[in-house]
C-alpha cells in the first residue's frame, strides 16, 4: 500500500555517484537509501524541536549559546524516530528487543533525467540562472578530468510504501504530523 506518492524536481545540482563516485549510476540516479537517510535526519530534527519546545530537551553547551542533546536525550530522539515513527532503530544493547527494521519501503523512479546530465570539467556548475564554483567538486575532479552530475530540473517519482505492519498514528508522525509527542 502506498502512503505517499510525490513527483520531485531537482532544485540544486545532484552529485550522486554509484560504485564509481565520478559517474552517475545509470540504474540508481537517486538511491532510496539516501532519500531515507535524509528523511531520518529531518525526522530527528523535527522530534528534537518538538521536545525542546515542550521543555523535554535541555541539551548542553558552552555559555548557553550552542546546545546539543545529551547522550540520553539523543537516545530518546532515536527511539521516537525509529520505534514510534517506524523509521528503524538499532539499539546499542545487542541483547535488547527494541531493535526494529524500518516499516517503510521507498521506490524512486526517474521520470525525466536524460537531458539533465552534465559533465563537470573543473569549471562552474549550472544552477538555474547562475554558475557556481564548488570547491568540493573541484577537489573530487582534480586530476581525473570529469565528474558527472544532474542539473536542476530533473524529475523523479517517489513512493512511500508499507513494508511492515505500521501504526497509522506513526505514519502521520513520520510524515511530519506529531499528535502524540
Amino acid at each position: 500500500m502506498s502512503f505517499v506518492e510525490l513527483e520531485l524536481q531537482l532544485e540544486t545540482p545532484l552529485f550522486a555517484g554509484g560504485h564509481d563516485p565520478l559517474k552517475l549510476d545509470e540504474l540508481w540516479f537517486l538511491r532510496p537509501s539516501k532519500v531515507k537517510g535524509v528523511w531520518r535526519w529531518w525526522a530527528r530534527a523535527l522530534v528534537a524541536g518538538i521536545l525542546y519546545d515542550t521543555g523535554k530537551l535541555r541539551g548542553r553547551g558552552k555559555h548557553g549559546i550552542l546546545k546539543a542533546p545529551t547522550p540520553e536525550e539523543a537516545g530518546k530522539i532515536s527511539k521516537i524516530v525509529g520505534i514510534n515513527m517506524g523509521l528503524g532503530y538499532a539499539d546499542p544493547d545487542p541483547r535488547s528487543a527494541l531493535s526494529r527494521a524500518s516499516c517503510y519501503s521507498l521506490v524512486v523512479e526517474p521520470v525525466n533525467v536524460g537531458r539533465f546530465r552534465r559533465i563537470y570539467r573543473g569549471g562552474p556548475v549550472a544552477l538555474r540562472d547562475k554558475q557556481l564554483n564548488l570547491q568540493r567538486q573541484a577537489l573530487l575532479a582534480l586530476g581525473r578530468g570529469q565528474l558527472e552530475y544532474l542539473i536542476p530540473g530533473a524529475y523523479f517519482r517517489l513512493r512511500v510504501e508499507e513494508q511492515l505492519q505500521v501504526n497509522r498514528e506513526a505514519v502521520k508522525a513520520a510524515l511530519a504530523r506529531h499528535p502524540w509527542l
